[in-house]
């Protein structure tokens, strides 16, 4: 099961080495990285949990580098990496971010409740 809650904000964030080393500096988290070259174009830092939750923290992808499948991929590769640990995961996004929104859905997460939770179940293989 997943979840994803909507914020309510629309910022534009692009992946830099400074935001990637401080979301990824938990012992507790994971992440998956896309390089261009020496050029970091994205990241997915996540949270798988023993006891049966998941958190995507954050997923990053330039500009430059949207609508290639680079978030699929990052977030195909999360999920199956929770998935070992958690059979829930949840996820926030930005109400207004539209093809985010579109790729969660595609991959199974919907809304748990309110217009804030989306949830996905994981099952196991």
């Amino acid at each position: 099961m997943a979840h994803l809650s909507k914020a309510s904000h629309n910022v534009e964030v692009t992946p830099d080495a400074a935001s990637f080393a401080e979301l990824s500096d938990d012992p507790d988290r994971d992440a998956l990285i896309v390089v261009d070259g020496d050029r970091l174009v994205g990241f997915i830092v996540f949270e798988p949990d023993d006891g049966g939750l998941g958190w995507v923290d954050n997923i990053v992808i330039a500009p430059a580098y949207r609508q290639r499948g680079l978030g699929r991929w990052l977030m195909e590769a999360a999920l199956i990496h929770i998935g070992v640990h958690a059979s829930e995961v949840t996820l926030q996004c930005e109400a207004k971010n539209a093809p985010a929104l579109a790729l969660y859905r595609s991959l199974n997460f919907h809304p748990t409740g309110g217009s804030t939770i989306y949830v996905r179940e994981h099952h196991h293989v």
